[in-house]
């Protein structure tokens, strides 16, 4: 029964560690983009919907709470910004907390990621905008064990649809040098719904242009070379020029005092009133908005109207962020392409504009023809940078013929002359041996026709011989193959179990999360093997014990019976009851 007993408690220990290690570990796993922003952003919106300002419902105060232990399960410590702002409308005072919690990084260079989490009265709230949340708590939990260039700073926003009010609260409390050090700001809002996934950026100054556009159009080239379908959106309404949109959300506050951003946002500018509130064509959608309408802006009817498009844009969003928070370089138009310099002459395939910028939604230079000839300064598999007039821009490889390429195309054309040549002449050379052959044709004849017979029979013997090699050629290859057949067949499950091996371990690698929790699996099944070996071991010594004191206590009572034997042989002599042969003897 000890031994049971003690066996229980050591189970029960282990039990214990293992919870308490699985709560010091991450909630989440960063397996596939957009897994974790799903999840974040389904349970915000089932769970807390309704999340209106100034509400009486508890909805948006449970919505801190959980946000607030979901930073802090990932291992950040974060600062809470209460407020009170009057709203839009210039009367009404509302009240919210913003959630601020950052990742230092090799520079001390800010880049600010946000999302407002509250959403107007009687929706969920799903796309407008637990999906931004979603996104932004799944960069928390990457870069909660990830390195990066650029601090990190997190912060979800609180009443941002009576006006931008806590992202405003935020700005007007930075001192100037708070400003300063941030980079570029990144908004993250509406984005699981919309039709066509767009990027927007820069602000219109005083004179008309278009500036501090550098990051939307870094984030643009990302987009390209990541293969995500992402745009600007059309240049159909003046008041937003391509690529501006710097009201109506949290990053208007941010461009107002003249620091990039960022804007994501899901939508479709191709419909009226021809801006980001028309959000889809489909016509299960009455009027295209999707945004503030309680019911259109729930998962439910987004998934039943639109199938995986949440999930998918949520996936896209987190995949160009990640890779954005990781390569971003300050105050360059371009990403990820690396120009090789060079000195190459080459011409246009067709039509084709010379861009300012490596994308191709930045503003042309100018319109080159077909076959126009330009200078290659620096090479990419994408992009090249060139000069033709003293202009220079960026052109899309694909629509780039380069010298190597040109001089081998006159190669080809001059040996393709060249075998035409010859082809004329041999032709002529045929006509004349052909006229000479008629000539002779009459005389031929005759001979011809007694050497068919013997022909004819040269040829049938020939084709049985061409036959038989056949056969024989055939049986080899199959003979062949089935040895190269069989031996692929032993080969493929060694390699197949090594593959498996490999990407095993390199999961392993890439992934702590995991490799932690095989560990912890690994000391739990050691611990519990110790646990019973030791169990058994003292169950067998115990049971050495009881056979060794077993006899022991039979060899005592076997010395005590004879004790008893002889003692009660003394008193019958001593009482006279002695043997009779030995008197009878004696007499």
């Amino acid at each position: 029964m000890k031994i049971c007993k003690r066996i229980k408690a050591t189970v029960l220990a282990l039990c214990l560690v293992i919870g308490m290690c699985a709560v010091s570990l991450p909630q989440t796993v960063h397996a596939e983009y957009g897994d974790n922003a799903y999840a974040f952003m389904k349970q915000l919106q089932s769970n807390y919907p309704y999340r209106q300002v100034n509400s009486s419902n508890g909805m948006l105060s449970g919505a801190e709470e959980w946000l607030k232990a979901q930073i802090v399960t990932m291992g950040y410590e974060y600062m809470a910004q209460p407020f009170t702002m009057t709203s839009a409308d210039g009367v009404t005072p509302c009240y919210g907390e913003n959630l601020i919690f950052s990742k230092q990084g090799a520079s001390d260079r800010v880049i600010l990621v946000g999302a407002h989490y509250d959403c107007v009265e009687q929706t969920f709230g799903t796309d407008d905008n637990a999906s931004g949340v979603g996104v932004l708590l799944e960069l928390a939990s990457i870069y909660s064990t990830k390195e990066s260039p650029y601090t990190i700073r997190f912060v979800l926003f609180s009443a941002e649809e009576p006006g931008c009010l806590g992202s405003q609260y935020y700005v007007d409390n930075l001192s100037q040098e708070e400003r300063d050090r941030i980079a570029c700001m990144i908004n993250i809002d509406t984005i699981a719904a919309g039709d066509n996934m767009y990027l927007y950026g820069g602000t219109v100054d005083d004179s008309g242009s278009i500036v501090q556009d550098w990051a939307v159009y870094q984030a643009q080239s990302a987009a390209d070379l990541l293969g995500l379908d992402m745009s600007f959106h059309p240049d159909v309404n003046d008041s937003f020029p391509t690529p501006t949109k710097a009201t109506a959300s949290d990053q208007m506050p941010f461009a107002n005092v003249g620091i990039p951003y960022i804007y994501c946002e899901a939508s479709n500018w191709n419909g009226e009133p021809y801006t980001n509130f028309y959000q889809t064509s489909n016509s299960a959608v009455n009027g295209g908005t999707i945004m503030h309408k309680a019911e259109y802006d729930n998962l439910t009817f987004i998934e039943n109207t639109f199938g995986a498009r949440a999930y998918e844009h949520l996936q896209a969003y987190a995949k160009l962020l990640d890779y954005l928070l990781e390569n971003m370089k300050e105050g360059e138009y371009a990403t990820g392409y690396t120009f090789e310099d060079t000195n190459t002459k080459a011409a246009t395939t067709s039509s084709v504009y010379l861009r300012e910028r490596p994308t191709q939604y930045s503003p042309s230079v100018t319109l080159l023809d077909a076959d126009t000839e330009v200078t290659v300064t620096g090479y990419h598999a994408s992009w090249c940078r060139v000069e033709v007039d003293g202009q220079e821009g960026y052109i899309k490889t694909d629509y780039l013929t380069m010298e190597d390429e040109i001089a081998s195309k006159e190669d080809e054309s001059s040996e393709e002359e060249s075998e035409n040549a010859s082809k004329e002449a041999e032709s002529s050379m045929s006509e004349e041996s052909s006229s000479e052959a008629a000539e002779n044709e009459s005389g031929e004849a005759v001979s011809e026709g007694e050497s068919v017979e013997s022909e004819s029979l040269s040829n049938e013997a020939s084709k049985n011989e061409a036959v038989s090699e056949a056969a024989s050629s055939e049986k080899e290859t199959d003979v062949a193959l089935s040895q190269s057949a069989s031996s692929q067949n032993a080969s493929v499950p060694e390699a197949d179990s090594q593959n498996t091996v490999e990407k095993i371990i390199d999961q392993l690698k890439n992934d702590p999360y995991t490799l932690r929790i095989v560990l912890i699996a690994a000391i739990v099944i050691i611990g519990i093997w110790l646990c019973v070996f030791i169990a058994l071991r003292r169950k067998k010594n115990a049971q050495k014990n009881e056979d060794s004191n077993g006899a022991s206590n039979s060899s005592e009572e076997t010395l005590k019976k004879a004790k008893r034997a002889d003692m009660s042989d003394s008193k019958d002599s001593d009482n006279g009851f002695a043997d009779p042969d030995k008197n009878k003897d004696e007499k």
